[in-house]
């Protein structure tokens, strides 16, 4: 269904951080949308309290500066340099990140935000084919042996374009009209055989 292709992720790729590793992809960004680029580590049945001690936890508390929020345990650093290139070669969007904290959690993983691609940069990527480059600053032994993905998706919690609001609307509303549709269809299909054996 084409909303659908507008909420895949445009880079979803595997990543070493130990030893530290890179990526080189060409992505495709279907929309003039806010995206965020995250860390991803798969949990593989890991207990999520373990996991909290390496990569920290998504809770933030006051420390020695009264009155400012910092995260209570930020866990390991995984410094990052990314880019995002045109299909020239020519650098559009370049960052150095220090990462740290968990963001967000699934069933299946945990997510550690790098930047907002287009907050951070103050360019919004226009619709089209790019090139994403990306190097892990240095070797995480604390990661050792986690599966690390790279993910560049739409945020959670909102939208900027009308396409995306439309895409969402369109998934919550179009299986209730599926559903009226099959249910007046049964109806006229029960007329059209009450009648046939009246006959």
């Amino acid at each position: 269904m084409w909303c659908e292709k507008l909420v895949q992720p445009p880079l979803d790729s595997p990543i070493s951080v130990m030893p530290a590793g890179s990526v080189d992809e060409i992505i495709h960004v279907p929309l003039r949308e806010l995206y965020v680029l995250s860390f991803r580590f798969e949990r593989d049945n890991r207990d999520i309290r373990e996991m909290e001690k390496v990569f920290g936890k998504g809770t933030l508390g006051y420390g020695e500066n009264p009155g400012v929020l910092v995260p209570i345990n930020p866990g390991v650093i995984i410094p990052i340099e990314w880019e995002i290139q045109s299909i020239a070669g020519v650098p559009l969007i370049s960052m150095t990140n220090e990462t740290k904290q968990v963001f967000g959690y699934a069933g299946r993983y945990i997510e550690r935000k790098i930047a907002y691609v287009s907050y951070s940069s103050g360019i919004y990527l226009e619709p089209g084919d790019y090139r994403f480059v990306a190097h892990v600053l240095k070797d995480i032994p604390e990661a050792d042996g986690y599966k690390v993905r790279l993910v560049m998706q739409l945020p959670e919690d909102g939208a900027a374009t009308w396409q995306l609001k439309l895409s969402f609307w369109g998934q919550v509303f179009l299986p209730i009209v599926w559903l009226i549709d099959c249910i007046l269809a049964a109806g006229w299909m029960k007329r059209l055989t009450s009648r046939k054996s009246v006959k």
